[in-house]
């Protein structure tokens, strides 16, 4: 299931990645899973040039970012007349992820 939650809002994003850890430090607990989803899943924009276009002389950001807060999942018609699934949201920079690959 995707989901777009991230369980500790507040944690900071470290500077390794968990594969980084040693397999000791690992507990494959929710701190675990908290810093997979701030280090893998939170977007974040690393160059001016990457993430913003010019669209009609108007700078957007190219891949939608600030997502909206959501509370609940919404399936509506999208501009190309076609169903999309929103789900749950808490966070408008957690990119969507499948819980059991992350």
């Amino acid at each position: 299931m995707v989901i777009i939650i991230n369980s500790d809002i507040n944690a900071t994003i470290s500077n390794c990645h968990l594969y980084q850890k040693s397999q000791n430090k690992i507990d494959d607990n929710l701190q675990d899973y908290i810093e997979l989803i701030n280090k893998l899943q939170h977007h974040m924009r690393y160059s001016f040039s990457y993430c913003i276009c010019i669209n009609k002389n108007q700078q957007i950001y190219r891949f939608g970012y600030l997502k909206d807060i959501i509370n609940h999942i919404v399936i509506y018609d999208n501009h190309n007349k076609k169903p999309e699934l929103i789900t749950k949201r808490n966070n408008p920079y957690i990119n969507p992820y499948d819980c059991l690959q992350l």
